[in-house]
């Protein structure tokens, strides 16, 4: 009998890696906003941070209609979305590569800082906000 190794596996990270509390849920909006109003600006587009967060509150109704059909929306489509809500569809985001890593770290890296710890335990996986996941030596087996 010959033997198969797995190369690899995907893990949903909403609710099923990160176990997510709603009361987090403002804090986490404010500084994705945050983060985007100083990423923007770095680009030279100015958009005020309540505006942002206009955009941010009105996008959680258009992510739900995909989520509900179990789909993805692209992080960059989810800022796309936000922008243009918040700047009245005035802005369009530049298409080089480099300003849409910043405008996707500055998202994204609100859900491994504040308000979730530095450092969290899922399964037997150590999330890290500087080194994002990492094996451990304990292997957990599932069947």
């Amino acid at each position: 009998m010959r033997s198969r190794s797995i190369a690899g596996v995907t893990f949903d990270l909403w609710q099923t890696l990160i176990l997510d509390e709603p009361e987090k849920d403002l804090l986490r909006r404010e500084l994705r906003c945050q983060g985007l109003c100083s990423a923007l600006s770095t680009v030279g587009i100015d958009l005020a941070f309540q505006d942002l967060l206009r955009g941010y509150d009105e996008s959680v109704n258009w992510f739900q209609t995909f989520w509900r059909k179990n789909e993805d929306i692209p992080t960059i489509e989810q800022i796309r979305y936000i922008v243009n809500v918040a700047s009245n569809n005035k802005v369009v985001l530049p298409h080089e590569l480099n300003a849409i890593e910043k405008f996707q770290e500055a998202y994204t890296a609100r859900l491994f800082g504040s308000p979730y710890p530095k450092r969290t335990r899922v399964f037997n996986l150590e999330v890290s906000a500087a080194s994002g996941l990492q094996d451990r030596p304990h292997q957990q087996h599932w069947s």
